[in-house]
C-alpha cells in the first residue's frame, strides 16, 4: 500500500482562504483516506455558521461507512467532487438507496439520518470539498457496525448497526440491506 498523502498536494482553496491538513490519526490510516480543514486567513472555520474539510480517498478505497446523528434536521452537508471519479452509497430512514457517479463538478447533500460511504474505483485520488452547515461537530455522524441479526428484532429490507454516539453510548439504527451490501461489496472488490 502506497503512504497517505496530505490533501494540500492536491487542493489549494481560493484567498484569503486556506488549508490546514488533519494529523493522519490510526483512523484515517486504518481507511485510507486522509482530510484538510478549509479556514480563513484568521483561521477560523468557513464558512460562517458552518464548516468546510477536503477529503482526499485514494484509487481502491472505501471511507467507513456512517450514520449522520447530527440533531438540527435542517443541517446539510454538502459535497461537491473536485476531482477523480468514484461512488457515494447513500440511504435514508425511508429505505431509499442511492449509488451515484462522483465527477468533477456533481454536487450532492447529505442530511441527518442517511447513511453514506464514499467509494473511490476511479484511477486517481478522488477529492470531495464538503461544507456542513451549522458547522460539523464531534459526534455529528456515527461509524456504523453490522450487528448479529439474530440479537435483535428483524426488519424485512434492513439490516440492524450499531452506533456509538460522542458520549460512547451505543444505540442500534436499521439502514437498508442494499446499502450493507453495497458497502460489503465495495470492500471486496475495492476497484469494481
Amino acid at each position: 500500500m502506497s503512504e497517505l498523502r496530505p490533501v494540500s498536494e492536491v487542493y489549494i482553496p481560493p484567498k484569503p482562504q486556506r488549508i490546514v491538513d488533519v494529523p493522519l490519526s490510526s483512523h484515517y490510516n486504518g481507511w485510507r483516506y486522509s482530510l484538510a480543514e478549509i479556514v480563513d486567513n484568521e483561521g477560523s472555520s468557513t464558512p460562517e455558521g458552518g464548516n468546510t474539510v477536503v477529503f482526499r480517498i485514494p484509487r481502491g478505497t472505501i471511507t467507513e461507512p456512517v450514520f449522520v446523528t447530527k440533531r438540527q434536521a435542517e443541517a446539510t452537508f454538502t459535497v461537491t467532487t473536485l476531482s477523480g471519479v468514484g461512488k457515494l452509497i447513500r440511504a435514508n430512514a425511508a429505505g431509499d438507496v442511492e449509488h451515484s457517479v462522483m465527477r468533477p463538478g456533481v454536487q450532492v447533500v447529505i442530511r441527518p439520518g442517511n447513511a453514506y460511504a464514499y467509494h473511490n474505483d476511479g484511477v486517481e485520488d478522488l477529492v470531495l470539498y464538503d461544507t456542513a452547515v451549522p458547522a460539523y461537530e464531534e459526534g455529528d455522524d456515527a461509524q456504523l457496525y453490522l450487528l448479529p441479526s439474530q440479537r435483535l428484532e428483524q426488519r424485512e429490507g434492513f439490516t440492524a448497526c450499531q452506533i456509538t454516539d460522542a458520549a460512547g453510548e451505543f444505540s442500534t439504527v436499521y439502514v437498508p440491506q442494499q446499502f450493507t451490501d453495497l458497502v460489503a461489496q465495495a470492500m471486496r472488490f475495492p476497484d469494481a
